[in-house]
């Protein structure tokens, strides 16, 4: 009886002895080599580098803790894991460098005259981190008070310093589509003004006088005309004013003098204009009829102070973010007409059941 001295597993149940088809027995010579899914190694096969290019601490117990008496129990089991682990690392990057570079996002920011500066922004950065090197990259000997804009889908607004440009891009262009794939750290540094746009200008004076061409100041529009605040050419004609439409643009506030002035004003249009809280000094323009404030981020009416404006009789607040209707709402007895479609309202309380 012949026995087969061909190296084997330890577990490995030997079948019956056959020959090979010429009749004859096969060598015992011949090298026997174990199926790819038993996961054998190969004699003189070097594993460490497996086990050195893992950052799973698994590896490092399982090698550091091995002991002669158990690592015949252990073999296969650890030999599987280091063949998962072989899978796994073929696919992460070989290079730190290109793990460091992407924590910055790449973001063109323009000046007031179309020229523009790509920086690099951490995602956390806020917009008062980084003031300071905004004022020495593109304002050079300019210096007057300037301001970080965002333009998108039709207007224009003023970041706030606790905002971060790295995040809001990131945001938007997931939102519109574009994925990991695309190299989302990196798109923006290119021509991305159909999605957003960044603007650093100053916030002191809106377009030239010139370049405002009224002959009419009784009806004024200055929809999207990136106004920060109110032309001087206006303030000079503010008792013809009527109807003004400022809707787009990203003034913050309304000057108190300004509004003052607007004795004549029946119709103030403040809409899409990304605005949290309703100007203060609009409540000081006593002849005003009509406001819209619509499709603006307006949470609140509390501080706003509208029962201040005694003929106020149509008053637009939807596509807001409204969840109660002023506590002094029972107090605007002009309003005949009220729109708060599409906001957050849950019921109407009582302030709400007063309107006649």
């Amino acid at each position: 009886m012949l026995h087969d001295l061909r190296k084997v597993s330890p577990k490995t149940i030997i079948g019956p002895y056959e020959p090979d088809e010429g009749g004859e027995e096969a060598s015992t010579e011949r090298e026997w080599t174990a199926p790819e899914s038993w996961a054998v190694e190969k004699e003189g096969e070097d594993v460490v580098e497996a086990e050195a290019n893992s950052s799973s601490e698994e590896s490092i117990i399982a090698s550091s803790s091995r002991t002669p008496d158990d690592a015949s129990t252990v073999n296969d089991t650890s030999t599987k894991k280091r063949m998962r682990r072989k899978t796994h690392h073929a696919h992460k990057p070989s290079s730190s460098s290109e793990s460091a570079s992407s924590k910055f996002v790449r973001v063109r920011i323009y000046r007031a005259n179309g020229s523009y500066h790509v920086a690099q922004i951490l995602p956390h950065s806020t917009v008062a981190d980084l003031t300071s090197s905004l004022n020495a990259k593109l304002l050079l000997d300019q210096v007057e008070t300037h301001k970080l804009y965002l333009k998108e889908r039709g207007r224009e607004r003023v970041l706030a310093p606790t905002e971060r440009p790295a995040a809001i891009t990131r945001r938007r262009l997931e939102q519109a589509g574009y994925d990991q794939a695309d190299s989302l750290d990196y798109i923006a540094a290119e021509d991305m003004t159909f999605l957003l746009k960044f603007v650093y200008k100053s916030q002191l004076f809106g377009p030239a006088a010139e370049d405002l061409n009224f002959d009419d100041f009784e009806f004024v529009d200055l929809t999207g005309c990136g106004l920060p605040t109110i032309p001087i050419v206006f303030h000079k004609n503010a008792a013809s004013i009527v109807y003004l439409n400022l809707s787009r643009n990203p003034m913050v506030e309304i000057p108190l003098d300004f509004i003052q002035s607007c004795v004549t004003l029946r119709e103030l249009r403040l809409s899409s204009m990304a605005m949290k809280k309703v100007p203060q000094n609009v409540r000081h323009s006593a002849s005003l009829h009509r406001l819209d404030l619509s499709c603006n981020r307006i949470v609140d009416l509390d501080d706003a102070g509208l029962d201040r404006i005694p003929e106020l009789s149509t008053l637009k607040l939807q596509n807001n973010r409204m969840e109660l209707l002023p506590w002094y709402f029972p107090r605007l007895g002009a309003l005949k007409y009220l729109n708060i479609s599409n906001n957050k309202f849950f019921k109407i309380t009582d302030a709400g059941s007063s309107v006649r």
